[in-house]
């Protein structure tokens, strides 16, 4: 089987002279294909740039949802510390 497909090859190649216009087509064709890696390539980075920005902002999200924990527990205790004052207020007032 395989020396028929050598023969068909060769039969080609001998029937489809290379002109000019496939000579400039194929030139064509390699050209878009080199613009279309150039294209998937760029489109990776993008791909791996939005990636890192991604995992950064959800580092960064993190991190302020740790501060805002923070900071509510830091209210809690001035809400606290502010009930404890009026209760010294109104006691430092009955006492007198």
């Amino acid at each position: 089987m395989m020396p028929l497909v050598v023969a068909l090859i060769r039969v080609l190649v001998v029937v489809v002279p290379m002109n000019l216009n496939n000579i400039q087509a194929i030139e064509k064709v390699k050209k878009e294909n080199e613009r279309l890696k150039e294209q998937v390539e760029s489109e990776t980075r993008n791909r791996s740039d939005n990636s890192a920005a991604q995992s950064h902002a959800l580092r960064l999200a993190d991190q302020a949802e740790g501060y805002k924990h923070k900071i509510e527990i830091e209210q809690r205790r001035l809400e606290e510390l502010d009930k404890q004052h009026k209760i010294m207020q109104v006691h430092s007032i009955n006492t007198q």
